[in-house]
């Protein structure tokens, strides 16, 4: 599973700590370059720009910025979104919007 995040040109904690927090969540072997399956993880990455091949999996993602996306897609699974704006946007059960992934931090 390969890991989809924004990368700007200037750092930013809330983005840059996908990487870093995705691997001691679960594991080593999320990210194999082999796989077209994706992690969509923390910020606000459920739009336009998300990756148009392969099953994309959204942990915790908010939906927003680009061009915000009406309806969850045959390819994506929303295992649980940031909240119910993004449940709501998506179409998914409101009982899939938990919180944003990053607030797992202290543990």
């Amino acid at each position: 599973m390969k890991l989809h995040y924004f990368k700007g040109k200037s750092e930013n904690f809330g983005d840059d700590i996908n990487p870093w927090f995705w691997e001691r969540i679960l594991g080593n072997h999320w990210e194999m370059d082999n796989d077209d399956d994706y992690l969509i993880g923390i910020g606000t990455l459920v739009n336009d720009r998300l990756p148009q091949i392969g099953h994309l999996h959204i942990l915790g993602s908010g939906a927003g910025y680009g061009r915000s996306v009406s309806k969850i897609k045959e390819n994506w699974t929303a295992h649980f979104v940031r909240g119910p704006l993004t449940a709501k946007a998506l179409g998914v059960e409101t009982s899939r919007a938990l919180i944003d992934p990053v607030f797992m931090l202290e543990r």
